[in-house]
């Protein structure tokens, strides 16, 4: 019987590599996991940050870098929608076109630089006036801004109108060389319509603008306001 604890000993051996195989690949099984977990961890907020990069290049795509306004891009996406929004529901739309007065002589005085400060100072205070979440400001080009007005009958759009004039007028923007004021002032061009009467979104904007022309040919610093029956 002398081989007998020889067979236990290996016996013993075997048990005790058994299990340090089985703990050593729970070991590794569980390491398995926690690398898996770190992976997926990582690969969830790389993918997070990807988005918020690409939420804000969107972002940026509809929006002016001066002013920070919403861009003629995003203005003409949006006139598009609410054209078609409107014909369906039959309500009215109105738009707002509105220019700051002798821009070209501001900038031949004070210089670019101001210019630029200028439309800021302008962008903001209409950003303040333009305030239910249904309607849409816009830097249109230039010197020229936009207002969306989505549900909006005649009187009101006029209202805000004059609301937006008398609101510039009222930062009191140095303007020596303005043949109106001594102070920045705008003209603007209020129209409502029926979109389900128009043919598309470029005929009221055209109606808009032809407004405008008229409150700036006939002495600026003043709103011309028309509903289209």
């Amino acid at each position: 019987m002398l081989w007998l604890p020889a067979l236990l000993l290996l016996q013993s051996l075997l048990i005790g590599g058994l299990v340090r195989s089985m703990l050593g690949r729970r070991r590794a099984l569980r390491a398995l996991a926690e690398e898996r977990a770190l992976l997926e961890q990582h690969v969830h907020e790389r993918t997070l940050a990807l988005e918020a990069a690409n939420a804000k290049l969107e972002t940026l795509s509809f929006t002016d870098g001066l002013t920070r306004l919403p861009n003629r891009r995003r203005f003409d996406e949006t006139l598009a929608a609410e054209f078609a929004r409107h014909r369906r529901s039959g309500a009215p739309l109105s738009l707002i076109m509105l220019d700051i007065d002798h821009f070209k002589a501001f900038n031949d005085t004070y210089g670019h630089v101001a210019g630029d400060e200028c439309l800021r100072e302008v962008g903001e205070a209409i950003a303040k006036l333009v305030s239910r979440s249904s309607d849409l400001a816009a830097r249109f080009g230039g010197e020229e801004f936009a207002v969306i007005l989505p549900e909006t009958e005649a009187p009101g759009a006029a209202q805000l109108a004059e609301r937006l004039r008398a609101g510039i007028e009222g930062l009191q923007i140095p303007h020596a060389n303005s043949l109106v004021a001594p102070v920045v002032t705008v003209s603007l061009g209020v129209v409502t319509v029926q979109p389900a009467k128009l043919s598309n979104p470029l005929e009221a904007l055209s109606l808009a603008d032809a407004l405008l022309y008229q409150a700036k040919s006939g002495g600026r610093n003043r709103v011309v306001a028309h509903a289209l029956e």
